[in-house]
């Protein structure tokens, strides 16, 4: 049989279905609107496209295909770049939540420079028993050393505590605008203040991210992929109401 194949030219069964692109079942007019949605919008993975397919053209969810499809098509059309191997994060030593606002993580990311509307940081709140997105406000800021300073804070605790609750802890690094550092013996300052007031404690990670406030260091991530990347806005009220809108989805459309 072998040597009748190999007389015949060809050694490979052409038994079963043939190979197809990824997506290669799929009509092409949704193939397109996949690849148009990472287009213009980069920091998108397959489950934002899955939804916003949903959402913008009416799709249900037998017409779609699976996230992991999805991945493979990116993944296929050069999208993707290849992940590096990484090793595994360390075990907390803390206790972890156990109900919704027993704790927030809180943390502002290093000023990146926004298309349109300059640099920019962001303060992250995220709830670390359900997970919500609690807020993600800009602060405009002048360069990129620049940190939000305590009214910044202010607005943007306002802000999450009038649409989502009041927690019972808000965990923080050891930043400047919380605590005095230059003092051998450092107080609190008008924030920490003003949180204890409102019945919030306050409390310090003693570990560096990732063993401490990962959650909240990876919603950087996030937020910078949804609402970042390569996108411009004509003003700072622009960017405000998309990350808004941005976050509003991840809290209610993705899993």
């Amino acid at each position: 049989m072998e040597a009748a194949a190999k007389k015949n030219g060809n050694m490979l069964s052409h038994i079963g279905r043939p190979v197809i692109d990824a997506l290669g079942s799929y009509p092409e007019e949704l193939r397109s609107r996949i690849k148009a949605f990472r287009t213009e919008n980069p920091g998108w993975g397959p489950i934002s496209i899955l939804v916003e397919l949903e959402e913008k053209y009416g799709y249900s969810s037998a017409e779609l295909p699976v996230a992991s499809s999805i991945y493979e098509y990116l993944k296929q059309e050069g999208f993707l770049k290849k992940r590096e191997t990484k090793s595994p994060l360390p075990t907390l030593p803390f206790t972890t939540a156990r109900y919704c606002h027993q704790k927030w993580e809180m943390d502002a990311k290093g000023t990146r420079e926004v298309k349109g509307i300059g640099n920019q940081s962001l303060i992250n709140m995220k709830d670390a028993f359900s997970k919500l997105y609690c807020m993600s406000f800009p602060v405009a800021v002048k360069t990129r050393s620049t940190q939000p300073a305590m009214i910044h804070y202010k607005w943007a605790l306002r802000l999450a505590f009038s649409e989502v609750g009041i927690p019972k802890m808000i965990q923080v690094d050891k930043d400047s605008v919380f605590i005095n550092n230059n003092m051998k013996s450092p107080f609190p300052k008008k924030l920490h203040l003003w949180l204890i007031a409102l019945g919030v404690e306050l409390s310090f990670i003693d570990k560096p991210p990732p063993a401490q406030n990962g959650m909240v260091e990876r919603s950087h991530q996030t937020f910078f992929n949804q609402a970042i990347k390569e996108k411009t806005y004509q003003n700072w009220q622009a960017f405000f109401s998309f990350l808004q809108q941005r976050r509003k989805r991840l809290n209610e459309k993705y899993p």
